[in-house]
């Protein structure tokens, strides 16, 4: 359907982490990559990311952009924090009251009957909440940047292409976590990807005491919020010869 045209790669990574993570959430695909078109949840989860990046950013200005940056965005943010608890809420309930065709995640977990050790409805739900999320938009945000640098690299990828090929040959490969073992130059690519494109390119943030406190041998002000940065950190040449370059 694309000759001579153009295809959004992106797009589909999100597809199919989404489908399969749903599958194994849910016990049931989302199924868009049949419709080729994103569900009404999904496209709620985007728009949830989006605000609450703009949220974080305009959080870290002065006291009166903060508080307007509240009253602007905290109950939209809510609002699609809600819809989205909601609707893993729903799927959860309906994965519970039928067995999937084939194990997914709860499977297991159900089938654990030591006492005090089985999950309750609301930690599967809390624990749902957070898997369609981790699992997914972070995975495509990492293909995507592994696509993008090995296509900007072709000696890179004539040399992936044949460690896959060598390993996985025939009209219908079984890939399994045996073969795929084999593939060291596949997890070299990946984690040069990671270094140079972290789908979390921040860490998560941490309010310095009122005393005060002492990083790294650097005095930080109480009240301060501080985090790593993913992307500073694999970027500096402290840390990396080159750091700019994909030298898997």
């Amino acid at each position: 359907e694309s000759v001579g045209g153009s295809v959004d790669l992106v797009r589909l990574f999100n597809f199919t982490t989404f489908d399969i993570m749903s599958t194994l959430v849910f016990g049931d695909s989302l199924r868009m990559l049949e419709q080729d078109e994103y569900c009404p949840w999904v496209r709620a989860i985007f728009d949830f990311i989006k605000i609450d990046a703009r949220m974080n950013a305009l959080g870290q200005l002065l006291p009166p952009v903060r508080a307007l940056a509240g009253c602007l965005f905290g109950r939209l943010i809510q609002k699609k924090k809600a819809e989205h608890f909601r609707f893993c809420e729903e799927r959860v309930s309906h994965r519970l009251r039928a067995e999937p065709p084939q194990p997914d995640i709860w499977k297991f977990l159900l089938e654990n009957k030591k006492q005090g050790q089985r999950l309750t409805k609301e930690e599967i739900d809390s624990n749902a909440f957070v898997l369609m999320v981790a699992g997914t938009e972070t995975v495509a945000t990492s293909l995507s940047g592994l696509f993008y640098l090995l296509l900007k690299h072709p000696k890179a990828m004539a040399r992936l292409t044949k460690e896959v090929r060598s390993v996985f040959h025939g009209t219908t490969p079984k890939m399994t976590s045996k073969e795929l073992r084999h593939l060291h130059f596949l997890l070299a690519c990946i984690k040069e990807t990671l270094r140079l494109y972290p789908p979390t390119p921040t860490g998560s943030a941490r309010l310095v005491p009122s005393q005060g406190a002492t990083v790294c041998g650097l005095p930080i002000p109480g009240g301060s919020t501080i985090y790593v940065s993913h992307r500073a950190m694999y970027t500096s040449d402290k840390h990396f010869k080159d750091p700019y370059c994909f030298v898997p």
